[in-house]
Parts: structure tokens; C-alpha cells; sequence
């Protein structure tokens, strides 16, 4: 049974490495003790939970709160090897919550447009294309 709980930092290593794949561009890069001081910080300051079966990682979400009553979600990843068994689901839903204890109204997130299967994912989860945000990318040439 897979227990949804808050992230300690002996649950840091596992998620560092749940972090090396392509959808964390900026994690999957770093030296593995910046990974991890990384987020140790959020596991200190933000929102980060893990979903755990046994002694096992399987999952993690965190993000913070942020103005105007958003919770920010910035990083979400379920092992693949236990995908499509509903712990995407359950890290989301506890992340909502928990949103809702530090007064956030609204959570947001960006996923890449390429990336079909996310997508549909936030989609199933109740989540629209929103409006109240704007993006804005600049491509630094070197």
C-alpha cells in the first residue's frame, strides 16, 4: 500500500534520483549534492511530499506557496516502473491539500506542450488550460 507523507531529508537521495530523468531538465543536471541541497530546501520552506510502499520512494511532488493565493507546483514525477496505479493521483490531490492548509486558493503549473501524456493527466485531474497567466520565454544566445 503506497502512504502519501510529507518529505524528510533521508527521503532526499531517492528523490534525486527519481529527478534523472528528461521532464527535470534543471534537476536531472545538477551534481547529485546540489540536487540535494536543493531540495532540502524546498523539504524545509515549500510543500514536498513523497509517496512511499515499503521503504521505497515511488513518487514526489513539491512546489510553495506563492502571492495571490497560488501554490506553485514545480516539480512532480512518479517512478515509471509504477505508473498508471493511481500514486500520480494521490501526490496531486495530498499536494491540493496541503495547498489549501497554507491558504492557497489556486495551484500552477507549467508542462510542455509535447508532452501528451502529462497533459492529459492534468486534464483528468480537473485542471484547464489557464488564462489569469501569461508565459514569456527568451531564447539567450550564447
Amino acid at each position: 500500500m503506497v502512504r502519501i507523507r510529507k518529505a524528510t531529508p533521508k527521503d532526499i537521495p531517492s528523490c534525486v534520483k527519481l529527478c534523472r530523468i528528461p521532464e527535470f531538465p534543471y534537476l536531472s543536471k545538477l551534481p547529485a549534492q546540489q540536487a540535494k541541497e536543493y531540495l532540502g530546501e524546498i523539504a524545509r520552506k515549500g510543500i514536498f511530499l513523497v509517496a512511499e510502499e515499503g521503504s521505497a520512494i515511488q513518487g514526489m511532488i513539491y512546489g510553495e506557496p506563492m502571492l495571490n493565493s497560488f501554490a506553485w507546483l514545480d516539480g512532480f514525477t512518479v517512478d515509471r516502473n509504477v505508473r498508471s496505479k493511481g500514486i500520480g493521483k494521490a501526490l496531486f490531490q495530498s499536494f491540493c491539500d496541503a495547498a489549501k492548509e497554507k491558504g492557497c486558493t489556486k495551484i500552477y503549473l507549467t508542462a510542455p506542450a509535447s508532452n501528451r501524456k502529462t497533459l492529459r493527466f492534468y486534464t483528468s485531474q480537473g485542471l484547464e488550460r489557464g488564462t489569469a497567466l501569461v508565459d514569456f520565454i527568451v531564447n539567450l544566445k550564447e
